[in-house]
């Protein structure tokens, strides 16, 4: 069974150690969503939905968490992807760290199409293709994906 660990803890880990992640490319007939981040890391950036995977619990499992909990929408896992990492100067907290992730990324197809966000994000928005603005991170898991051709 998956656990929540406390938050004096997971700081901890976020000082001394990369943490495993999945992101989430979610695809449907309006195109791909991005959601603009209101968090560190990756604040006030269009960013792929995701976070990180509870001990014991399947990166599937994960995915379909993350999905729901960040979008609001049900998904069918298509593909894995890859693996990859992120390195922040910023943390959730209080910038005195950074962050360094693991990241599996997955294409998955939404089931329903009502995005309702969390408070992870402030807005979200459709693409159809690779907006040249976005994070290289996001530009490099979606060329990656093959969700545009």
């Amino acid at each position: 069974m998956s656990q929540k660990i406390p938050e004096s803890l997971y700081r901890e880990i976020l000082r001394n150690m990369p943490i495993c992640c999945v992101d989430i490319v979610i695809k449907s007939e309006n195109g791909i969503l991005l959601v603009y981040r209101k968090n560190e890391p990756a604040k006030d950036t269009w960013w792929l939905p995701g976070g990180r995977i509870y001990k014991n619990e399947k990166m599937e499992d994960a995915v379909l968490r993350k999905s729901f909990e960040e979008t609001g929408l049900k998904v069918k896992i298509k593909k894995q992807i890859g693996a990859y990492e992120t390195i922040f100067d910023k943390n959730p907290f209080d910038n005195s760290f950074g962050v360094h992730s693991i990241n599996i990324c997955f294409v998955v197809e939404a089931l329903n199409h009502e995005a309702k966000l969390d408070n992870q994000s402030s807005s979200f928005k459709w693409i159809n293709k690779i907006e040249s603005n976005l994070p290289d991170y996001v530009k490099k898991v979606l060329s990656d994906s093959d969700v545009f051709n």
